[in-house]
């Protein structure tokens, strides 16, 4: 024990005598290890951490998928009437739960925050065992069709809208026009399984029954709805493919029932389909971050590569001190275990570096990433990452003190002080240097090929013309404010002069009585009356300025009159692809619903493009209902409308309405493209980090090579050697470790397209071929600067100091 210490102490003075040396190591280490703890604790928590609820490997999301006549999926959702039919008639789950995802205002409160709600019925709270902060779940009281008026916040939403208000228990909101009582707020630890959307976390429950789903739509059988959720916890009776078998019937005679004579839907079926809670919720997401975590691997072993070069040439510093060592005695494995020893005391300071970078890491991560990755907030240091890091020091530790002492000839040592260490140094073999060039230029160009395939697809996503502009456009939408009843009449009154009241406001151009282009669109089944065939378009209901605010361009026909709006006109504008679908009699087709009149399309419009949705998507463009609460306010260029303006606005036209949602398109536009905006940023800075660890690495190990030579080298000048041969001569004693490492490369993109093949097939082009000679000639242009580098430095000296040095 007390050489033990002894050793400590001598390798902690050592070390702290070599602070660069010691700084270098435990900075690069301590960082390239965080990010690989941080990325680990992600792919654990995604992969293989089950969901933080009680059984959570019996909770599924269950579907409905509409197959049309020829088995084709036609969209993945529910109707109301078919959930709850669904709830009340299954028997293979134990527990089940409604859910309706929706966004409201709390209009009771001075500053009216927009919260986000979701509509619940009382299972959802008993099947996740949902711990609360203060006050009760929903219960029976809650169940479907009791109309209790009762309400759940989150612990954020307390936090936030209410002071931490410890009266809150006693206190009463208005949502929509009614007043919900507080029961119960949930705990801060609580995670909500986010199924609607990814970073979406809810601020107040309500329970189910009043969900705004409109009177007609809670008894329509064929008006799917997006925003519903059914979640069960399966018995163990039935499997999930039994359990599908079971409710698919139930649900699939059910509404051929309702829908039969409807002629849109005849040969069509639904099929259930159940999804277990965890692989909903994650989807892709475990892709990602297996990429991520191949790309943070790759930087952990190039700076692995490049601090086992460190740590050998300190090793080479040693040489002297284990030369008195083996003098007296010292076997190998003692210096090796001395050597172990430091190694250590610097992967220890390394690792608690690493654990605090991680942490700061899952910071990033749940700042920036919510929306793109799911469970962030249930990132933390876990036993598996400490553990999975602290094996990782260790293995690294003994593979330096490995590395270091192999530099050294044991045999060599005794002589050294015979000699006075004359002509003494660290000796790397040929066959370490080829191995250690090889190793950083098949992981470099591994990793800038992938980065730049990586940063070109995103970059294409982000440059897509859209189709439409959404500078200065802003979305405004307005709710109800109390629980008074317009006629449909006065509300197209109310709407016209709350239309007229936003003109006048300073620096307002135009307003649409109309939605986003980035949302909103709906499903629409069509017939077209000449052909008798089927449709089911997107649908977006606008007005007659919609197309002239976005700047979206009529291709053929024209655009609506104020008169047909008014008169609600069956009139309809419809897209690029929808046009080639009905063929070259586009203007004048008549497209029926299959009840009222037929919408005859009046003209063509551009198509447009959204983020991250196919391409080939046909749209339909219908007149708005005048009496709807939402707009777009297109402003001057510069001019900045505040939220607070229009507000101001609102109330001074009618106290009937509030303002719900003020959000500028681009904003939403860039959230859409947050994913890309994300990769854009991620692949670039790791190309880098990759382009200037390996070019350190490789210099590093070149320039060894050249001291070695560095006689020989000065010989061939003094005998009249040009500077370009001995680069050249360089060169070539290099060549074939990078060529070896080139031909990794290609094995490992090869290996990754076959394993990986329908994950990446999509990505595979022509274009690929331009990455991979960029990739190459950034390899090549690393490996003659670092050939180069240390000849230059070399070569600026006369021959004979060459030589007496």
């Amino acid at each position: 024990m007390n050489q033990l210490a002894y050793q400590f102490r001598f390798a902690l003075r050592s070390l702290l005598k070599k602070r660069t040396y010691s700084l270098s190591v435990i900075t690069s280490v301590g960082v390239s290890l965080g990010a690989l703890v941080c990325i680990l604790t992600l792919c654990h928590l995604l992969i293989i951490q089950p969901l933080p609820y009680k059984n959570a490997d019996q909770l599924y999301v269950v579907t409905n998928q509409f197959l049309d006549d020829k088995g084709g999926v036609k969209g993945e959702a529910y109707t109301y009437p078919g959930v709850l039919y669904q709830d009340k008639q299954q028997s293979v789950f134990s527990e089940t739960a409604t859910l309706y995802y929706s966004e409201d205002v709390i209009t009771s409160e001075p500053s009216q925050p927009t919260i986000q709600s979701t509509y619940a019925s009382n299972g959802w709270f008993t099947m996740l065992d949902v711990p609360m902060h203060m006050g009760r779940q929903f219960d029976a009281q809650e169940s479907l069709d009791n109309f209790n008026t009762n309400a759940i916040l989150s612990y954020d939403a307390w936090v936030e809208h209410f002071d931490s208000n410890p009266g809150i228990l006693d206190k009463k909101i208005d949502i929509g026009g009614k007043t919900f009582n507080i029961v119960g707020v949930t705990a801060k630890d609580f995670s909500e399984p986010q199924l609607s959307e990814k970073g979406r976390n809810t601020d107040l429950w309500l329970a189910w029954d009043f969900n705004p789903t409109t009177e007609d739509r809670r008894q329509s059988w064929s008006s799917i709805n997006g925003s519903i959720f059914w979640v069960g916890r399966l018995t163990n009776e039935y499997s999930k493919t039994q359990a599908e078998q079971v409710l698919t019937p139930i649900i699939n005679s059910k509404w051929q029932q309702e829908v039969s004579g409807k002629k849109f839907f005849a040969g069509w079926s639904i099929n259930v389909k159940m999804t277990e809670m965890k692989e909903f919720i994650t989807g892709d997401s475990s892709t990602l971050a297996i990429l991520l975590l191949v790309g943070v691997s790759g930087l952990v072993v190039i700076t692995c590569v490049n601090i086992a070069c460190l740590m050998m040439s300190r090793a080479a510093e040693q040489q002297k001190h284990m030369a008195i060592q083996a003098s007296v005695g010292a076997r190998k494995h003692q210096l090796f275990f001395d050597k172990l020893v430091e190694v250590s005391i610097l992967m220890a300071a390394s690792i608690i570096t690493a654990f605090v970078i991680a942490l700061f890491g899952f910071e990033l991560l749940q700042t920036y990433m919510s929306t793109v990755l799911p469970r962030i907030e249930e990132l933390s240091l876990n036993t598996i990452t400490v553990i999975s890091a602290l094996i990782i020091g260790t293995i690294l530790a003994l593979i330096f003190a490995y590395l270091s002492i192999n530099a050294i000839s044991y045999k060599a040592l005794a002589s050294m002080l015979q000699t006075g260490g004359k002509g003494s140094g660290l000796q790397l073999s040929r066959k370490k240097q080829q191995v250690l060039i090889a190793t950083q230029v098949a992981i470099a160009s591994f990793l800038i090929f992938c980065n730049i395939a990586l940063f070109m697809d995103a970059k294409l996503i982000i440059d897509t013309d859209t189709g439409f502009e959404v500078e200065n456009v802003t979305r405004l939408y307005l709710d109800k404010a109390n629980e008074t009843r317009f006629t449909k009449e006065e509300a197209v009154v109310a709407m016209t002069e709350m239309r007229n009241s936003l003109l006048n406001i300073p620096g307002v151009e135009e307003i649409s009585q109309a939605g986003s282009p980035l949302a909103s669109f709906s499903k629409m089944a069509l017939t077209d009356m000449a052909s008798d065939e089927s449709f089911t378009p997107l649908r977006k209901q606008i007005d007659h300025q919609y197309f002239n605010i976005l700047k979206q361009p009529l291709i053929e026909g024209r655009n609506f009159t104020e008169q047909e709006l008014r008169s609600e006109q069956r009139v309809m504008i419809i897209n690029e692809h929808l046009a080639k679908q009905l063929g070259s009699n586009a203007i004048g087709a008549r497209l029926s619903t299959g009840k009222d009149a037929p919408y005859e399309v009046i003209g063509v419009v551009k198509s447009i493009q959204l983020p991250n949705q196919p391409t080939d998507i046909p749209r339909v463009y219908t007149p708005i209902v005048l009496a709807a609460n939402y707009f777009l306010v297109k402003t001057s260029p510069g001019i900045d409308i505040s939220r607070e303006t229009i507000v101001s606005q609102v109330k001074e036209t009618s106290n009937n309405y509030i303002v719900s949602e003020y959000i500028p398109l681009q904003d939403t536009y860039y959230l859409a493209l947050f994913k890309q905006i994300t990769t854009l940023a991620i692949s670039a800075v790791l190309t880098v980090l990759v382009i200037a660890l390996a070019s350190l690495g490789i210099y590093g190990i070149v320039n060894n090579t050249v001291q070695q030579r560095r006689f020989e080298l000065g010989t061939r000048i003094a005998i009249g050697a040009k500077k370009n041969q001995l680069v050249n001569l360089i060169v070539q004693h290099n060549l074939l470790p990078i060529v070896i490492g080139i031909a990794i490369q290609i094995a490992l993109l090869t290996g990754m397209y076959f394993l990986f093949y329908e994950d990446i097939n999509q990505f595979v082009n022509l274009k690929l071929i331009g990455i991979f000679v960029v990739n190459l000639a950034v390899i090549v242009g690393i490996s003659f600067a670092a050939c180069y580098l240390p000849m230059r430095a070399l070569l600026s000296q006369p021959p004979a100091f060459i030589l007496r040095n």
